[in-house]
């Protein structure tokens, strides 16, 4: 059977890989990638400080991410598929400033 230290290593190893992963992802995989660090720069500092409950929180964090599956399907994209762009836009025009039906007119009575 393995103690918390041990299992807390082995998850580390794993989520390194998983981490290698999403930094091969470029810019999508950018913002999972720091999480992943941040979560195994936690857990190393719990090792260091040797608190169970500390390791034990670690361990459950690290064991949420997941591996990126190498086998998913890309969408490929063809040389003569248009590149969409956006509309310019006009720019809004506030509430208030917004021109509205007059309903009354001030005018004196003869």
């Amino acid at each position: 059977m393995a103690t918390l230290p041990d299992m807390l290593h082995a998850e580390i190893q794993r989520c390194r890989r998983v981490a290698g992963d999403c930094a091969s992802l470029g810019s999508t995989g950018a913002f999972a990638n720091a999480l992943l660090e941040q979560a195994l720069r936690d857990a190393e500092q719990a090792l260091r400080r040797h608190e169970a409950a500390s390791i034990e929180q670690s361990l459950e964090r690290l064991r949420r991410y997941r591996e990126v599956l190498p086998e998913a399907p890309s969408r490929p994209v063809s040389a003569s598929t248009p590149v969409r762009r956006a509309l310019p836009r006009t720019p809004m025009t506030p509430y208030w400033a917004a021109p509205r039906e007059q309903f009354f007119t001030w005018k004196r009575a003869a």
